[in-house]
């Protein structure tokens, strides 16, 4: 009875840490029954924080690009196609790209990373935004946390700075 017992409680805990340990983003949620895609796509995000290396830089964001990003919805048809992307300055757009989650040589997509690019449309030279969130640069960043209202994204670049851009959708 007592190894029955045992085994049981084993067997549960077993499992309860399997379900806690197995969340995909370092930040969380530890536990969701959305899609990353169907968390991500169909919404306006627009950032709340900006970091480089514990410099807060979101005034300097948020009083020149007020963009709002907009994911539309991913096909997963392994042929490592890319979703279009919308930035929006209010209710205008105005620049257009694409993202996509990393799928390395064909391998299964990996949606922890991302890769997010885009043009403006009025100029399709002019590089615009801040560093990593530039227009006419391609980037992938890590994504930290991905709740239905809430999208951290991490980049480090070729120096090894760091940063991290945090968004809320509304």
């Amino acid at each position: 009875m007592k190894t029955k017992l045992l085994r049981n409680i084993f067997a549960l805990a077993l499992i309860l840490f399997s379900v806690i340990g197995c969340g995909r983003y370092e930040e969380g949620p530890c536990l969701s029954f959305r899609s990353p895609e169907s968390r991500l796509c169909g919404k306006k995000w627009q950032v709340v924080s900006f970091m480089k290396n514990d410099s807060d830089l979101t005034s300097q964001w948020t009083t020149n690009y007020n963009w709002r990003l907009y994911f539309d919805g991913y096909n997963d048809s392994e042929l490592d196609e890319c979703a279009s992307f919308d930035v929006y300055d209010g209710n205008i757009n105005n620049a257009t790209g694409s993202w996509n989650f990393d799928a390395p040589d064909g391998a299964s997509f990996n949606v922890s990373i991302i890769h997010i690019g885009f043009t403006m449309m009025n100029n399709t030279y002019v590089f615009d935004g801040i560093y990593p969130l530039i227009s006419r640069i391609r980037n992938k960043y890590t994504i930290l946390r991905l709740k239905n209202d809430e999208l951290w994204l991490e980049h480090t670049d070729s120096i090894q700075n760091v940063y991290v851009i945090k968004f809320e959708s509304n």
